[in-house]
């Protein structure tokens, strides 16, 4: 049986994408806490 050989520049390509997919998220993440906050600061100013 032959071993399979792993494409580096596959993986390199796929861990980068991962990167990207988490960085997309954590901007999401960050505006929504900033517009919560934000709500929550008007809520308690009055």
């Amino acid at each position: 049986m032959k071993k399979q050989k792993h494409d580096g520049g596959f993986v390199a390509m796929s861990v980068g994408a991962g990167l990207l997919i988490v960085l997309v998220m954590a901007s999401m993440a960050a505006r929504y806490m900033g517009d919560y906050l934000k709500s929550r600061e008007w809520q308690v100013v009055a």
